[in-house]
């Protein structure tokens, strides 16, 4: 995972809410989706994901930070998002280079019944490519997310919230299309938040659980280059997260899931720290840092979980909009 290795974006990310919510990671995106294979621009989808598109575990990021704003638009039909971005590597490669992109990306969601219908699209630029060859379009998706339900718990210190969507990928990526041959992919998720209420000295003070399940579909089992694909996935996250006003502190955790064609099971994780402040109604800055990789080290049995990786570290800052 090339682009993996070492990212500092500023990331102006723009994301509405009409996802059940998985980001996040923020997320987003991405910025993690099922049609994963180790990626070299996995690392960025995960930033530029289109927060709302993939389930990064859809990371519930989204829904927990846009919450408030979906209540204040219920009888909004049209929602919609800008982003634009800049990230950069963290940390020197090995090799003395360092990623130094762009990102820039759109969605609009429709409110349908007792949900939403929303789709996007974004695309990277890597400015250290002169060629253009490693830009990219990113995969996009189709997804119908359900309103947050609440649950009535006896006691009222605690709001409960439930959240489904479905999604299908619309692979629009040169790897997806060129390389793995991806026809689609179809991902359900649901994830459950439980915020403290004002009657609490803790009040803002939350936890998100989430998990997915999805299936790709490709034109063979193998990519272009010989190597088998991901079949099935499924990612499981968990958030914790404060909000103080109009400032929300996020720490999330994703494990991840795929299942090649021919058996091989792959794990990965991604940890994922982040501020975010909304301002002037439609309006969010946001800073943060995330790392993600394989589960394992590449003798297979040592664990590689860590917050911070000299490789694939980033941070982040972002300026999002949305309507």
């Amino acid at each position: 995972m090339n682009y993996k290795k070492g990212i500092i974006v500023l990331f102006l990310v723009c994301i509405s809410q009409t996802s059940l919510g998985q980001k996040a990671v923020p997320t987003s995106v991405n910025k993690n989706t099922i049609v994963s294979n180790n990626s070299k621009n996995s690392v960025k989808k995960s930033i530029t994901n289109l927060r709302s598109s993939h389930p990064k575990v859809a990371l519930v990021n989204t829904s927990i930070l846009r919450q408030s704003k979906s209540r204040k638009s219920e009888a909004k039909k049209l929602s919609g998002s800008f982003v634009i971005s800049r990230s950069s590597g963290l940390y020197n490669l090995k090799n003395g280079n360092k990623y130094d992109g762009m990102d820039y990306s759109t969605s609009l969601g429709y409110k349908i019944g007792p949900g939403s219908l929303s789709s996007g699209i974004s695309y990277t630029q890597n400015l250290n490519d002169t060629d253009g060859e490693s830009s990219t379009i990113n995969d996009s998706n189709l997804k119908y997310s359900l309103e947050p339900r609440k649950i009535i718990l006896g006691s009222t210190a605690v709001n409960v919230d439930w959240g489904a969507s479905a999604s299908a990928i619309i692979p629009f990526s040169k790897k997806s299309r060129e390389v793995d041959q991806l026809q689609t992919a179809l991902i359900l998720a649901t994830n459950l938040t439980l915020v403290a209420s004002d009657e609490l000295a803790v009040s803002g003070l939350g936890f998100s659980l989430g998990v997915s399940a999805g299936q790709n579909f490709h034109s063979f089992q193998t990519d272009k280059n010989g190597n088998y694909l991901n079949k099935n996935s499924s990612n499981q996250s968990i958030s914790f997260f404060y909000s103080l006003n109009k400032i929300r502190f996020l720490v999330s955790y994703a494990n991840k899931i795929r299942w090649a064609y021919q058996g091989e099971v792959r794990n990965s994780f991604e940890f994922s720290q982040d501020i975010t402040w909304s301002f002037l109604d439609f309006w969010t800055a946001e800073l943060g840092h995330t790392n993600s990789g394989s589960a394992l080290k590449p003798n297979g049995m040592d664990s590689n979980l860590s917050v911070i990786d000299e490789d694939n570290s980033i941070v982040y800052l972002g300026l999002s909009y949305s309507f």
